[in-house]
Formats: C-alpha cells, structure tokens, sequence
C-alpha cells in the first residue's frame, strides 16, 4: 500500500495538470486551440485516473487531517467547469 505522501505526491501531480489549463487557456479561437485543449482533456484524464488508481476513495471520516485529495478535486471541478464553457462557447470554421 502506498503511503500517505506518496499518495498527496500523486494527488498533487494530478492537480498540477489541471493547474495548467490556466496558462493555456486563451479563448479558442482556432482548430489548433480547441485540439489543444483536447489534447489537455485526454492528460488530465489520464493524471486524474493515475491518482484515483493510487488512492483510494475513503469515506471523509477515515480522510488524515493533511489530506488534500478533496481540495484537489474541488480545484479540478472548478477547472473542469471553466474548460467546458471554454469548448462550448467554442465555433468552428463555418461550413
């Protein structure tokens, strides 16, 4: 079983990609942009899956004071939330 910091490492790496939508996300603009964001999309899922398949999901009861999975998690919502506006209000070329 993995330990308490290896854990908040993995959690912290999975943040730290959601942390980084903030720079590159400009308003699309662009096929290249909105592929980039996806691109982006498909990390974060990956860095999130990782962290999950390290940590379990325990009831907040059984959570160590120090725990910052659940601040990560509300980060990524709030990341998550703002990269779907950013796709939705995103046009593409006309047809």
């Amino acid at each position: 079983m993995k330990s308490l910091d290896e854990r908040q490492r993995n959690i912290s790496g999975s943040l730290e990609t959601a942390e980084r939508i903030k720079a590159e996300m400009a308003q699309l603009q662009s096929e290249n942009e909105a592929q980039s964001l996806q691109q982006w999309c498909r990390e974060e899922r990956l860095a999130w899956n990782d962290a999950l398949s390290r940590d379990p999901l325990l009831p907040e009861r059984l959570l160590p004071s120090n725990y910052r999975g659940c601040n990560s998690w509300e980060r990524r919502l709030q990341v998550l939330a703002k990269v779907g506006r950013r796709i939705r209000g995103f046009h593409g070329p006309e047809d």
